[in-house]
């Protein structure tokens, strides 16, 4: 339990002195809210646009087979009592393969967008790098945070604004691979 408080204490000294040592040792710092980036930049968001756009087609494909689907259980509900038991189960069992290939084209489908989504946002990524990096050269800036790992900050030392200006002029657009 000793253990427990000391180590609680040292973190709570950490905190409340990190910033205060960072800045005493000459350490320039900034902070970059990345989840804002990658939701508002240009290219994030033409990428996706992309993305959706390119997948409707098979996204309504999908939407038709599922009705197609409903309409034919509701058939076969309505014909129970008129079919033999052995005939039912099989055209039940033929409507669950269905449905389960269903499924699978549907779970296949977002997998293959995300995978795009990935590959997007690591390009993305390294132009956000660059971009980042050229500001903290021209500024003088030794370390730069992610704000989510940031409990408290000053508004001046945030570069996204900065970052997202400059990252739409570098990247105004990017495209998924098919």
């Amino acid at each position: 339990m000793p253990l427990i408080r000391f180590a609680l204490l040292a973190l709570m000294i950490c905190f409340a002195t990190g910033p205060s040592l960072a800045q005493n040792a000459g350490v320039k710092v900034a902070i970059l809210d990345v989840e804002r980036i990658y939701l508002t930049a240009s290219a994030a968001r033409a990428l996706k646009k992309d993305i959706n756009t390119r997948s409707q087609p098979a996204r309504d494909a999908l939407a038709k087979r599922e009705s197609q689907l409903v309409q034919e259980n509701t058939q076969l509900s309505r014909q129970r009592s008129v079919l033999s038991q052995e005939v039912y189960a099989q055209k039940s069992q033929d409507l669950a393969q269905k449905l389960a290939q269903l499924e699978r084209d549907s779970r296949d489908l977002r997998e293959r967008q995300e995978d795009q989504l990935k590959k997007g946002l690591l390009e993305i990524q390294v132009v956000v790098k660059d971009v980042v990096q050229e500001i903290a050269d021209e500024k003088g800036f030794d370390l730069v945070l992610a704000n989510r790992v940031v409990m408290l900050q000053a508004d001046t030392l945030d570069i996204t604004q900065e970052t997202l200006d400059r990252l739409d002029k570098k990247l105004p657009k990017i495209t998924s691979a098919n």
